[in-house]
């Protein structure tokens, strides 16, 4: 917990907030310039996906869509990421889009994007892509975001893929707090969605969900018959089983600002529900008691 404090009276020291316009920020860093490797950019690299509504013109921010993900490589980054991305909201056209990234070996990052009218989900990890409308091959330039424009009658919509660099924040030991989110979105790395709108009514350091794909007994601290499975940052939980990946994003922070921690926990697929929004949630701060209500020997 320690750890936890000084990492805390750090971030507040460096972060400042002033009623006045005018704001003078000084800053100075010590450490020598170091030029990112390929194996540091596939670790750390990734991509946040947001959805804008704007004017016809651009000049003006209308909505911004309730939808937020993130990618990232998998492996050694030899493979391309790969995701199929359709979203849907009434009163707006289906935003459906490829996007494959690649990381050249002189580490240059490009982006090959292609919209079509619908992306349909298939068998397994397959999907269905309908009439092509556009795309395009595109190079990162200056790590700066890149806009997708999907015109809307009288409005605009804007997909915005921003880049990003995890923070190189080590991971600790916080076995005693407490798993707790809000609207929690739990989706796999094929694109299915688990649920939405999970909320940790009762934080506790034990928790499970049971949904129409399958369950998740997850920890901060090691239990009975649980494995090291993944790593939790900020608002996302990222946890694999194989070839499963699952990701748990929160509206709320699972812990605070760029403190990273392990996540423990049993991936159970066949423990599903029957329906496709019933959920049910568990949580203890007992081992004994959570593993005895889950039926874990």
């Amino acid at each position: 917990m320690k750890k936890i404090f000084t990492l805390l009276l750090i971030l507040v020291s460096v972060t400042a907030w002033s009623k006045d316009e005018n704001n003078n920020d000084f800053s100075r860093s010590d450490s020598e310039f170091k030029a990112l490797s390929n194996e540091e950019l596939v670790n750390r690299f990734h991509i946040t996906g947001e959805i804008f509504i704007v004017s016809k013109e651009g000049d003006k921010l209308l909505s911004i869509a309730e939808e937020r993900r993130e990618w990232q490589f998998g492996g050694s980054g030899e493979k391309p990421l790969l995701s199929n991305w359709r979203f849907q909201q009434n009163g707006l056209p289906v935003v459906a889009l490829k996007h494959k990234w690649t990381l050249e070996k002189d580490g240059k990052i490009s982006v090959e994007i292609a919209q079509y009218e619908n992306i349909e989900p298939g068998i397994g990890a397959e999907v269905k892509y309908g009439k092509l409308i556009k795309e395009e091959k595109l190079s990162l330039k200056n790590f700066a975001p890149i806009d997708w424009v999907i015109a809307a009658g009288s409005k605009n919509i804007i997909v915005r893929l921003t880049p990003g660099l995890w923070s190189t924040v080590e991971a600790i030991d916080i076995s005693t707090m407490p798993i707790s989110g809000k609207n929690i979105v739990i989706y796999d790395k094929a694109g299915k969605l688990w649920a939405d709108q999970v909320t940790a009514d009762h934080p506790s350091v034990f928790f499970g969900v049971t949904t129409h794909q399958g369950s998740l007994f997850l920890s901060y601290k090691p239990f009975k018959g649980a494995k090291m499975i993944g790593e939790v940052k900020n608002g996302r939980i990222k946890i694999k089983n194989g070839k499963l990946t699952i990701f748990l994003q929160s509206e709320l922070p699972f812990l605070p600002k760029d403190v990273k921690a392990n996540v423990y926990g049993l991936i159970v697929p066949e423990l599903k529900t029957e329906h496709l929004n019933s959920v049910r949630t568990y949580s203890s701060n007992k081992e004994e008691e959570f593993l005895k209500a889950l039926s874990v020997k």
